[in-house]
């Protein structure tokens, strides 16, 4: 996978500052659960996560877009609680 979209840096920055934010909230980072996979197009897809923490889960939403063999991150977004990133089928 490879970050893209405007402002690469400022945004790939902004995910991991999201991840070390779970680390502060909840403690250690110890695995991940794929909650789903949505295919919107044949190129473009959302992945729903649970992060999995010592004291606590962190819930992901992260749009992947595939180009020639390629894929790249064009949206990374976390919260505490499902209803901020999953769709309402997923709660």
């Amino acid at each position: 996978l490879q970050f893209a979209g405007p402002r690469l840096q400022e945004r790939a920055a902004g995910y991991i500052a999201a991840l070390r934010e779970g680390e502060d909230y909840y403690g250690k980072f110890v695995g991940y659960h794929v909650v789903d996979t949505q295919k919107l197009t044949p190129a473009t897809s959302v992945v729903y996560l649970v992060l999995n923490y010592e004291r606590g889960p962190l819930f992901a939403r992260v749009r992947v877009y595939e180009y020639k063999n390629t894929q790249y991150v064009t949206e990374f977004a976390t919260a505490l609680t499902p209803e901020a990133v999953f769709p309402e089928r997923l709660r």
